[in-house]
């Protein structure tokens, strides 16, 4: 794709893409990037032209545009260039799960801290007259404390709309308008959207979440009122403990939420709530200090079973208590490999039936890491680098460093992928499966893949090893699957031309494989099911909005197997059955929550909820 800046051409490649979306591609070049429209319009290029004129005036944390970008013929503007934003900055989306938390040490007083420095940015474009519109949990970024707001071009100013909204961010008072036809937001509908987004942030859930016996609907309950802290609403297990709220900040809550009071949110009672917060000495979360102990620390103090929990469907038995979140699990044979953060500190858990678990002091904990086991082996992927370091992991559980090696990335994120015996990795446009041996990786390539635009999975099948992966060109992808059989492009149902991919993943089942996704369109979340054959043959595609109870999240986790789901619910396990299109609940206790993550063993089924391993088993009476 050829473009003109400043009256020179520029050549943008597919490798350039950074990101890509329901309205626009983003390139990278040299310092800067580039945003390139779908759909070029005069009326888009007449905001843009106005929104330059004072772009240069915005708060520096907003990545606004700076140029024009013109067609090669100088007549159409298609784009603009822009800032770049930091390379380690992650949308705020992340700050409600659990699993990040914990990898990254991201407590509330960071939450304060972040939404406080916000606070100030909200305002400033206010003064300004701008009005963020479609304020939500992906265009805004954070790094540390330090907010980053990104797709400046849809903002409302002047005679120029915000023509779309997140729905689970939108002020319930203008639902139902046609928010394209004219400018409709107000600074109040951006101090709702910040009181959600601040809501979420600190306790994991929407303000309008949990469970209504009667009104099911998120936007129902929000057009009612029903806070989530409403007489008959379910508090989500999910959901941190509300008494991490100041009572002044939860009283602030309850005016926007349950009283529907719309004004600017009071930065007094944000700050006095950052200044009140004490640390925890135990799981290191930050709470008002006005409360006797830490809110998240105390029940679990009490909390013990006589026997083994049993509700109906289900029985669970403890494996392992480990002293801190579990953050990366697998199963290899007849062991259990867990990863946990206690403290500052990274410990390795070997875990077998019927026997004590063995317990191993790794290293200093190195927030914002990935890691994946190997079955004598331990990948370490620190933050923000492409680098991947491999320990050694002997039976007795002791580990020693082995070597280090690089891969490529996908969305500024290193991509590998572990089996028992493998290591999978990127270079230069090669996908290689390494193996260990005697200290030193052997390296065999597999196929060429277009570089820095491609993310893989990859799963034991059979005797062999199935790769499946997707390479970004431009705004479509190209789905592939690597097996004994070779390499063969999957025909995945193709996204709406503004639909947007934000997630994946892939599961095998036996004799079929599911693909899921997770996508947006026009403001709402969706959810994509693909069942494919094992020759690769489409069997089923679906689509549906998703809700808070029927979502992607929760599937992410789940095991598939013979053509049915199973995944962790608001209220036990849902087993999904997908060619009939039957859903079955099969209850639980408090050991499990939306954020659970199911695994297969040789003893059955397990899983891991916090800082537990638990086995399920069914009820045989």
């Amino acid at each position: 794709m050829q473009v003109l800046l400043n009256n020179r051409r520029v050549n943008l490649g597919e490798r350039d893409v950074l990101g890509s979306g329901g309205e626009a591609v983003v390139f990278k070049y040299k310092n800067s990037g580039i945003k390139i429209y779908h759909d070029p319009t005069p009326a888009r290029a007449a905001k843009l032209s106005d929104l330059l004129q004072f772009a240069n005036t915005l708060p520096p944390e907003v990545v606004a545009p700076r140029q024009p970008v013109f067609d090669m013929a100088g007549q159409q503007i298609v784009g603009f260039s822009m800032e770049l934003a930091p390379d380690k900055a992650l949308p705020l989306s992340h700050l409600r799960n659990k699993a990040y938390r914990a990898t990254y040490g991201f407590n509330n007083r960071q939450v304060a801290e972040l939404f406080l420095a916000m606070h100030t940015i909200l305002s400033r474009l206010h003064a300004a007259g701008v009005v963020i519109g479609d304020f939500n949990e992906l265009n805004v970024l954070f790094e540390a404390a330090r907010p980053v707001l990104i797709d400046v071009d849809s903002y409302q100013f002047g005679p120029y709309a915000c023509p779309v909204a997140t729905e689970a961010c939108l002020d319930p008072k203008l639902y139902g308008l046609d928010l394209a036809a004219k400018p409709v937001f107000r600074p109040e509908h951006d101090w709702y959207s910040f009181a959600v987004l601040l809501f979420r942030s600190l306790l994991l859930a929407h303000p309008y979440g949990g469970n209504h016996p009667q009104v099911k609907k998120l936007t129902e309950r929000a057009g009612q009122g029903l806070f989530i802290f409403s007489d008959n609403i379910t508090y989500p297990k999910i959901a941190l403990s509300p008494w991490l709220l100041s009572d002044e900040l939860g009283q602030v809550f309850h005016e926007i939420f349950a009283k529907q009071k719309r004004e600017v949110f009071p930065l007094p009672v944000l700050g006095s709530f950052l200044q009140g917060l004490a640390e925890c000495p135990v799981c290191r979360e930050w709470y008002p200090a006005q409360r006797r102990n830490c809110p998240l620390c105390q029940p679990a103090a009490t909390f013990s079973f006589s026997q083994p929990p049993m509700v109906a469907g289900l029985q669970a038995g403890e494996w392992l208590a480990a002293d801190g979140e579990i953050v990366a699990e697998r199963v290899f044979g007849d062991t259990v490999y867990l990863l946990a953060r206690e403290a500052d500190k990274a410990v390795l858990y070997l875990v077998k039936e019927c026997r004590p678990p063995t317990r191993t002091d790794l290293f200093r904990w190195p927030p914002g890491a990935k890691f994946a086991f190997m079955e004598d082996a331990l990948v370490v992927n620190p933050f923000g680098s492409t680098d991947l370091m491999v320990l050694r992991v002997e039976k007795d559980g002791r580990v020693t460093p082995l070597l280090k090696t690089v891969t490529g990335s996908f969305e500024g994120q290193a991509v590998f992928a572990t089996t028992a015996h493998h290591l999978y990795r990127l270079a230069g446009g090669i996908l290689l499966q390494c193996e260990l041996k005697d200290g030193y990786l052997l390296e065999r390539p597999l196929s060429t893949v277009l570089e820095d635009q491609t993310c893989f999975e990859v799963f034991p099948e059979g005797a062999g090893e199935t790769v499946v992966g997707v390479s970004r060109v431009f705004k479509n992808y190209e789905w592939f699957c690597l097996d004994k059989a070779g390499r063969s492009a999957l025909p995945v149902t193709p996204l709406e031309p503004d639909e947007t991919m934000l997630s994946h993943t892939f599961k095998p089942g036996g004799a079929t494989r599911l693909l899921l996704r997770q996508t947006r369109q026009a403001g709402l979340d969706f959810v994509r099911l693909d069942l494919f054959s094992n020759e690769g043959t489409l069997l089923l595609a679906k689509r549906f909005q998703a809700t808070e109870l029927d979502n992607f999240e929760g599937r992410e986790k789940g095991l598939f197997q013979g053509g049915v789901l199973l995944w962790p619910g608001g209220k036990g396990l849902l087993k999904e059955n997908l060619a009939q299109g039957k859903r079955s609940e099969i209850g639980a206790g408090s050991y499990l929550d939306e954020a659970s993550r199911l695994l297969n063993s040789r003893d059955g089924l397990l899983a891991v909820t916090g800082n537990r391993l638990w086995k399920l088993s069914l009820n045989q009476g």
